[in-house]
């Protein structure tokens, strides 16, 4: 009786671990195909107004929960900008966070357009122009301002959201899916490659990690997050020797395929 029940947990472990990495598969190849779908209009806006693309590409990752979240679907606003957008908006509901990092929910009116394209242009003249009331609002944003893409990010996360770690996230993302490639004019056919080893590296740690204590992974606990560093000044990644499987996790985190990585 036991070895038939050891048989039987032996074949259900192997049938889990078949299905979840299909599941990554399938989750590489969606973000994949989400990131070629709008690479063009990226890069298109982003050259018209002198910002770097790979920002942008991460911002309506973050902000689109890769392109799921209602107000993407239902308003093509990839980018959480409210407003009316040619007289158009929804109404939906909306986190908000307080200097003292305390969050409260609100309605807020949010542009409603007509197809992704008129999404990225619009964010791509807010960052440009700037609002009504000061032009030179994002002007940290633009590439005669910014030296590379980790400082245009933290540009915005004073200014665009109310999260203190935004630019911290967009950071992450351009990082993990090697988005600045989209900045040098280069194609992005190595995003899957990029992609799928990120997902088999994660795999590998969430494995040895379950055997051993498990350590603090919020982002306020990493060394480099916004908040523990002075001014607000971020080193990138790349300027490390190494990525740890660690790191991978606050990316990972960060989007939609975490609940696949760290809730089996």
């Amino acid at each position: 009786m036991r070895k038939i029940l050891n048989v039987f947990l032996l074949t259900f472990a192997i049938l889990v671990g078949i299905n979840l990495g299909n599941c990554m598969q399938a989750n590489a190849s969606t973000n994949t195909d989400f990131i070629t779908k709008l690479t063009p209009a990226v890069k298109k806006a982003s050259k018209e107004n002198g910002l770097y693309a790979s920002v942008m590409m991460a911002q309506a990752i973050v902000e689109s929960n890769w392109g799921n979240s209602k107000l993407s679907l239902d308003a093509n606003n990839y980018f959480g900008i409210k407003g009316s957008y040619n007289g158009n908006s929804v109404t939906m509901q909306t986190d908000e966070e307080n200097s003292d990092g305390s969050r409260y929910t609100i309605d807020a009116d949010f542009k409603k357009y007509g197809s992704v394209e008129q999404s990225i242009n619009d964010n791509a003249q807010l960052l440009r122009n700037g609002p009504s009331y000061d032009n030179d609002y994002y002007s940290g944003t633009w590439k005669e301002n910014a030296l590379n893409y980790s400082d245009a990010a933290i540009a915005l996360s004073v200014k665009y959201a109310t999260d203190i770690e935004y630019g911290y996230k967009i950071i992450r993302i351009i990082e993990q899916y090697d988005l600045d490639k989209l900045d040098s004019g280069n194609d992005t056919t190595n995003i899957n490659k990029q992609i799928q080893k990120g997902l088999d590296s994660q795999f590998t740690s969430e494995k040895t990690s379950s055997e051993s204590t498990p350590e603090d992974t919020s982002i306020e606990s990493h060394p480099n997050s916004l908040k523990n560093v002075s001014g607000y000044k971020l080193i990138s990644l790349k300027d490390k020797k190494e990525k740890t499987s660690k790191d991978l996790t606050w990316v990972l985190s960060d989007v939609t395929s975490a609940w696949l990585l760290r809730g089996w």
